[in-house]
């Protein structure tokens, strides 16, 4: 991670249990600062001061602040979404963490759409297939999650190689269409943040991505009219 206020530093975030424990709890991400002083690096804690990503030696700080900036939520975000040795474990812990500071209110929909944005370039390792299954098995998350239903899609329609990950994500979307339709129609999703699957149904191809997206199509391209 770059951050602004260090711009001679890189950040890179470390393990994923004790990283979302202490994002949950502490507001923090563990780090190791590396510079052209230090290229071994050494540890320090990146947490939002209210104003801008602050870097700390210490773990423990007196005056902790709840807020959780978006490259904090990008963290745990990028984190749902790469390849893990035992995938049912790493899945969970995603699950359960996200899961969690939703119920604290700490993350909303705005910071998971910029995550998402921010990490589909990278998608060859970072595969939205990987985090969606989070709402397969919890659709409470939606309101929060739904981006990463989305942005991958708009992202997808723009390629001129269909990415492999597309069927399973347009599978969730088919499984909780019902809602976020409604979802939409009331207002609570731009109507055009499902201009993706209109992109996808108009590819040329028969895969099955191809066809899923053109049955979607019938009833996502109703709702994209009222934007």
């Amino acid at each position: 991670m770059v951050v602004p206020s260090y711009p001679a530093s890189v950040f890179e975030i470390k393990s994923l249990t004790r990283e979302f424990l202490e994002i949950r709890e502490l507001g923090q991400a563990i780090s190791k600062r590396l510079s052209q002083d230090e290229p071994e690096g050494k540890e320090s804690w990146l947490y939002w001061d209210g104003d801008a990503l602050v870097a700390d030696d210490s773990r423990n700080r007196s005056e902790a602040t709840p807020e959780l900036s978006d490259a904090l939520i990008a963290v745990l975000i990028a984190y749902a979404g790469v390849r893990a040795d035992d995938a049912h474990q790493k899945r969970e812990w995603a699950a359960e963490r996200l899961q969690e500071l939703a119920e604290k209110e700490a993350y909303g929909s705005a910071a998971v759409k910029a995550a998402t944005i921010g990490l589909l370039p990278y998608h060859e390792v970072w595969s939205p297939a990987r985090v969606v299954y989070t709402l397969e098995k919890q659709p409470e998350l939606l309101p929060f999650l739904w981006p990463t239903l989305s942005e991958p899609l708009r992202f997808a329609g723009n390629q001129d190689t269909v990415p492999k990950w597309v069927n399973r994500v347009l599978d969730v979307v088919r499984v909780h269409a019902e809602v976020l339709l409604e979802a939409t129609r009331r207002g609570y999703v731009p109507a055009d943040a499902w201009d993706g699957i209109g992109a996808l149904a108009a590819k040329k191809g028969s895969s099955a991505a191809l066809k899923k997206a053109r049955v979607l199509a019938k009833s996502f391209g109703t709702v994209t009219t009222l934007g």
